[in-house]
């Protein structure tokens, strides 16, 4: 939690530092958010909206900016891209926001990230992952590594330092995964190309029964398997990995402790 605190509090001090013009005039200056509460997603949304949260406080109890107080307006975009449409258009034409902060994943962010470039209200993202979040224009940032850069440095630690030559691969089908497991690829193909990617499988991202996966894995006999996907996915996906397959596992996680 500390960890992503920190994070979200330089997100909403660059958003800050951004902000300038007709919305001072206001009583207060405010911050939207979209954050998932409810859903598969909802612990990674209340870590995010807690430390937003805490950031306002902070920077609240120092005096504000101009003197004037934060105010954080937020909504629950259940981490689905049509809703966090919606409510980027609720965020811009009823609140009024200055600037935004992006508390979701990767899809909505994306979704939302050239709505707010077309009005020039600066958007952050807070840990979205994938490249488009911010090739929509130059009021779109992010707070964190892309997730193809994130699976290179696992090609890299896989190779070099875990000297694996034969690699399964599990991951989760939406952005984060796919992206994650492209840059992966992409590392072995440049860096490691004698290295055989046994099995290169995604999973649903509501998927509960991992064993038919692992029982497939199991037969290729990888000497490592990378694995990426939210807590919720990996956790079970260790536990299920007691059956019988024992080559080194090398997860990348998303979790709210994080």
């Amino acid at each position: 939690m500390f960890g992503r605190f920190i994070r979200i509090a330089a997100v909403v001090a660059i958003v800050l530092g951004l902000a300038t013009g007709a919305a001072f005039s206001a009583d207060t200056v405010k911050i939207g958010t979209l954050v998932p509460l409810t859903g598969a997603a909802a612990a990674d949304g209340l870590s995010a909206l807690n430390s937003m949260k805490i950031a306002v406080d902070i920077v609240n109890s120092e005096g504000g900016i101009l003197g004037k107080k934060l105010e954080l307006v937020y909504y629950d975009d259940r981490a689905d891209a049509k809703e966090a449409v919606a409510l980027a258009h609720k965020l811009i034409g009823q609140d009024k926001v200055l600037a935004v902060v992006g508390g979701s994943y990767s899809m909505p962010s994306r979704a939302v990230a050239t709505i707010f470039q077309e009005e020039e209200i600066p958007f952050v993202a807070a840990y979205a992952v994938h490249p488009d979040v911010t090739t929509a224009g130059d009021y779109c940032f992010r707070n964190g590594f892309l997730a193809a850069v994130e699976g290179k440095a696992a090609a890299k630690v896989a190779t070099e330092i875990l000297g694996a030559k034969r690699i399964a691969l599990l991951y989760s089908d939406i952005d984060f995964g796919r992206t994650l497991s492209e840059g992966f690829k992409e590392y072995l193909a440049k860096h490691a190309p004698h290295v055989d990617v046994v099995y290169d499988q995604a999973y649903p991202f509501p998927e509960k029964d991992f064993k038919p996966y692992l029982s497939k894995i199991k037969e290729l006999a990888p000497d490592l398997i990378m694995v990426n996907g939210y807590y919720f996915q990996t956790g079970p996906i260790l536990k299920e990995g007691k059956m019988g397959v024992r080559p080194t596992l090398l997860t990348k996680v998303v979790s709210p402790l994080q």
